[in-house]
C-alpha cells in the first residue's frame, strides 16, 4: 500500500511489545510528561544528562531524541538544520454508490506529491486481489484520505511548528465539489538543510548551549527518528 502507515498503531504496538518484554526497572513508561531540556550533569567529563521534564528529572547517561520538527526546542543550534513544515490531510466522504478503490495512489511531479488512500483498501486488497478494478462492496469506514497540497499554502507552510489550525487556502484546494469533508487535521513534519536524515550521534558543536564546552559531558546524545 502507497504511502500507507498509522503511526499511533505502530508505535502502541512497540511500546506494548517492550512492556510486555521488560520489567519496570529495565522500561518505564511516562505518558504526559514533555521534556523541557536537557543538560550534562555532574563534573566536567561526566558521562551522564540530567532530564528536565514537568513531572520531575531523569538522570541518564545516553539521550535519544525522536523530536523530528521539534528538535530545536531541546538542542537550539538545530533551528537551521531541521526545518519544521506543517501538512494537511483530509477525510472525503465517497459516494454512497461508488465502488472500493482497489489500491492507494500517489503522483509524483519534481519535488512534489500527492496521495490519496481510501480506507478498508486493504481489505478489499485481500478480498478481491486475483481480479483487475474496484471492489464491489465498501466497508463500514471507507474515508478517502487525501494529502499532499502543501504547495498551495502560503510559503508552503514551511517553518510552521504549531498544528492547531488548518490552511484555509490548503483546504480549499482539496475539497472536490461532490464530495464532504468529513474530518481535516494537520501535522508537522521535518526537513533537514541537506535533505539527509539525522541519524547518529549529535556533533558536540550543536550541543554547545547546553554544555558550558562541547566536551563537558560524554554521554550520547542521540537524533533519530528523522
Amino acid at each position: 500500500m502507497a504511502a500507507q502507515l498509522y503511526p499511533y498503531k505502530l508505535v502502541a504496538w512497540l511500546l506494548e511489545r517492550l512492556l510486555d518484554k521488560h520489567d519496570v526497572a529495565a522500561f518505564n513508561l511516562q505518558t504526559n510528561t514533555p521534556v523541557t531540556r536537557i543538560q550534562p550533569y555532574g563534573e566536567r567529563g561526566s558521562s551522564s544528562w540530567l532530564v528536565h521534564t514537568d513531572r520531575g528529572q531523569v538522570r541518564t547517561r545516553d539521550v535519544l531524541l525522536a523530536t523530528n520538527a521539534y528538535t530545536s526546542h531541546l538542542v537550539p543550534n538545530m533551528t537551521g538544520p531541521i526545518t519544521p513544515v506543517r501538512a494537511q490531510v483530509c477525510a472525503l466522504e465517497p459516494p454512497p454508490e461508488a465502488t472500493q478503490l482497489p489500491h492507494s495512489y500517489v503522483w509524483i511531479k519534481g519535488a512534489d506529491h500527492q496521495y490519496l488512500i481510501q480506507r478498508g483498501s486493504e481489505d478489499a486488497q485481500s478480498n478481491d486481489g486475483d481480479h483487475e478494478g474496484a471492489s464491489k462492496s465498501q466497508p463500514e469506514d471507507s474515508f478517502i484520505v487525501f494529502g499532499g497540497e502543501r504547495p498551495a499554502a502560503e510559503g508552503r507552510d514551511e517553518g510552521i511548528s504549531c498544528d492547531d489550525e488548518v490552511d484555509p487556502a490548503n483546504k480549499s484546494n482539496k475539497s472536490p465539489e461532490p464530495l464532504h469533508t468529513a474530518y481535516e487535521w494537520t501535522g508537522i513534519m521535518r526537513y533537514s538543510s541537506h535533505w539527509d536524515p539525522w541519524v547518529g550521534r549529535v556533533p558536540g558543536g550543536l550541543l554547545e548551549d547546553e554544555c558550558t564546552a562541547p566536551t563537558q559531558a560524554t554521554g550520547t546524545v542521540v537524533q533519530g527518528g528523522l
